[in-house]
């Protein structure tokens, strides 16, 4: 137990110094179009996509598209029972959904490619340094007075092989995010 603790501890504590060198994109102008990222495209990329459908619709001033795709996806996969069932409890269905690639084409598809993890935020850059102003993580648009520190601050954690307590908790966080990002378009 020590040990796990002392782990996570150390993780964070990386995060917190190295996590101050993280920049990431400047919104200066309302999206018309949005990609959201994650490794596999079978949880938190489909669940933020759908969920933005739902929450842009009812809160922006104009409607803005909306998509997912993967970094790491060989197949289509269907998204995994416990994300089905969780992304369920948001009025959000999961049940038709197959991942998809991510490819180069898509960096001049859409205004904004949003990514979950600082780990496929730096794989985007390097793929298009010249694609840079628009690429954003999800966790920069939570609210401030609510964002945790340490790892969680920088990374939306992959709830991939947990129980649904974890897909649960991944969703809350993936819809204060979305309402963040919401905020921020419609100060535009």
């Amino acid at each position: 137990m020590l040990a796990g603790h002392t782990k996570r501890y150390a993780k964070d504590l990386f995060w917190e110094i190295y996590g101050r060198r993280i920049r990431t994109a400047e919104l200066l102008r309302p999206p018309r179009s949005i990609l959201f990222i994650c490794k596999g495209n079978i949880c938190r990329s489909p669940f933020a996509d759908r969920l933005a459908k739902k929450i842009f619709a009812g809160s922006l001033r104009y409607p803005i598209a909306v998509d997912s795709a993967g970094l790491d996806v060989k197949t289509p996969l269907p998204s995994p029972p416990n994300a089905v069932e969780a992304a369920g409890n948001f009025g959000i269905d999961l049940r038709n959904h197959r991942s998809k690639r991510f490819t180069a084409e898509m960096f001049g598809e859409f205004d904004m490619i949003v990514s979950m993890e600082t780990r496929q935020y730096q794989t985007l850059s390097r793929s298009s340094p010249n694609s840079r102003a628009k690429l954003f993580q999800l966790p920069f648009f939570e609210d401030h007075n609510r964002r945790p520190g340490g790892y969680e601050r920088y990374n939306l954690a992959d709830p991939y092989g947990k129980g649904l307590g974890e897909f649960s908790r991944c969703f809350q966080r993936i819809e204060r995010c979305l309402d963040g990002m919401a905020k921020r378009i419609n100060a535009l």
